[in-house]
């Protein structure tokens, strides 16, 4: 056997068998699950501001157009008003928000936890973030793909744990 820098070649019987080197930079996601864990309950009680303050500014929307109904003022600054403060506060709270998107990428990409609730809340969160029309509609669809993209190796985890509890 002759060892290289770059791999392993092999002579056997005369015929050269070459084998690629192994990455020593492949993360191995089974590891980290306790991370994972940690890092996805964080990302996701960071990312509740954005679901909180979406209906707060909802319901200050509702509110500007039924006092418009009630008193019939015509007037475009009480509207203006009004919807200024509803998407101040949807601006405020996905600012608020972004760093538990970002830690909520990062422990899809670097954890093997999976669990259904973080899914259906991932789900639903991406939903809001989506909705959020000026400020989280590209963050939103970003989420929701690499969601999607990952829920084949969350069902496949999810599978094999209860496999292994059941025995």
């Amino acid at each position: 056997m002759i060892s290289t820098a770059t791999g392993v070649k092999r002579t056997i019987m005369n015929q050269n068998i070459y084998e690629s080197p192994k990455s020593e930079l492949k993360l191995d996601i089974n590891k980290r699950p306790k991370l994972g864990k940690v890092l996805s309950i964080t990302g996701g009680i960071l990312q509740a501001p954005i679901v909180v303050y979406f209906l707060i500014g909802l319901i200050d929307l509702i509110q500007t157009f039924q006092s418009i109904t009630l008193y019939g003022e015509g007037d475009p600054k009480v509207m203006a008003g009004g919807i200024s403060a509803a998407l101040s506060f949807l601006i405020i709270g996905a600012l608020i928000s972004i760093p538990g998107l970002i830690i909520s990428i990062i422990s899809l990409f670097i954890s093997s936890y999976r669990s259904k609730w973080l899914f259906r809340y991932s789900i639903m969160v991406s939903i809001f973030w989506i909705v959020s029309f000026p400020v989280g509609t590209v963050f939103g669809l970003v989420y929701f793909i690499i969601i999607l993209v990952k829920r084949k190796t969350s069902t496949k985890l999810l599978n094999q744990s209860m496999q292994a509890t059941a025995r």
